[in-house]
């Protein structure tokens, strides 16, 4: 049987994975499980200083999360109401910016 052929992911990786000021454990279950199941297509987390939660990658910024490589900027949280905080379209923004694809 003959394997088909390898498509490219349909997000394109490295990863930096988004909190932003997120303080719910469960609301961050996309960036969890790509840090947990994908981890060495994640080149770390972005998280605001307010952010109490950690997926236990390095903290990185945008332009360090380039450096090393990052393509998509994922925004795996989740918001009350499926709302996009002003904060989150600002940080979306400035990853576009800096050459990012957003997810």
């Amino acid at each position: 049987m003959t394997q088909p052929p390898h498509s490219p992911p349909a997000i394109p990786a490295p990863y930096l994975l988004y909190l932003g000021s997120s303080a719910d454990e469960i609301g961050a279950k996309t960036s969890r499980g790509l840090a947990t199941f994908r981890r060495e297509a994640c080149v770390g987390e972005y998280r605001h200083d307010d952010c109490p939660l950690s997926l236990g990658l390095d903290r990185v910024d945008l332009a360090e999360a380039r450096r090393r490589g990052a393509r998509t900027l994922i925004l795996g949280i989740t918001n009350p109401g499926g709302t996009l905080a002003e904060p989150l379209i600002h940080d979306a923004l400035a990853a576009i910016d800096a050459g990012m694809n957003i997810a």
